[in-house]
């Protein structure tokens, strides 16, 4: 009942915020483009955070979402490397409070999503990794941190799949610093293929920051570092018992 509930209430007051935040965002993103001002791309960043904040802080307040912040500190802008389970997540990184792009690839198929992440500035994928790159320096050099999901698409056991090179291999080339996130209880709240909530407990956590080792060979520091970062994911994932 309390499921039943709970999806009631969310997904009207969902739609009501989506509705809002994009009318609002299109109109002022218009009147940008029409005198002609700088950082629309920054500000429909800032916009996109507004809302996902909104969305798990406010409107989901009876799912539980706790941040920890075990990283040690680290001077952004970063990657943030992230293990996938639901498409709840993408929202939690509002939680940050950061300037962030992402770098991912069905999203970009989305109607009206679509137009305004190629406003902020996120990265498809599916252009080719010399693009990606080169989106990547300018978004980083801008003060801009990226989110990947090394994994490529959500997990359909809980367990942690493999990791591809991407993001390890933006790192060691820009030499940029990456966080490992840790989302647990996420595939609790909607697991892939579901359409309704549940308000169940959910966790982010940040584990202690990643360098490249930029010394050493191409391929070695791609591979240190994403093992590295796997096994940090792997054993927080494994410290309740969530795999």
């Amino acid at each position: 009942m309390k499921r039943i509930l709970f999806n009631i209430y969310f997904w009207p007051c969902f739609f009501l915020v989506t509705v809002v935040g994009v009318t609002f965002t299109w109109i002022t993103v218009r009147f940008m483009m029409l005198f002609r001002y700088h950082d629309v791309d920054r500000f429909v960043r800032t916009a996109i955070m507004a809302y996902g904040f909104v969305i798990v802080r406010l409107i989901a307040f009876m799912v539980p979402i706790r941040l920890h912040d075990r990283s040690g500190g680290f001077n952004a802008p970063v990657i943030f490397v992230s293990n996938h389970c639901s498409s709840i997540e993408p929202y939690l990184f509002a939680l940050l409070k950061a300037q962030l792009a992402f770098i991912t690839t069905w999203p970009f198929k989305i109607p009206v999503y679509s137009i305004f992440m190629r406003w902020a500035g996120y990265i498809n994928a599916e252009h080719g990794w010399d693009r990606v790159l080169e989106a990547g320096r300018k978004l980083l050099e801008r003060g801009c941190s990226l989110v990947v999901w090394p994994e490529g698409h959500r997990s359909r056991n809980g367990l942690l799949g493999r990791f591809r090179n991407g993001a390890f291999y933006l790192a060691c080339e820009l030499n940029c610093t990456v966080v490992p996130v840790c989302m647990k209880g996420t595939a609790q709240v909607m697991p892939p293929g579901h359409r309704l909530l549940n308000p169940s407990p959910v966790d982010m956590v940040l584990l202690p920051a990643e360098k490249p080792d930029v010394k050493k060979d191409k391929i070695r520091c791609i591979y240190e570092l994403k093992h590295r970062v796997r096994n940090a994911i792997q054993a927080e994932l494994a410290r309740d018992g969530t795999v």
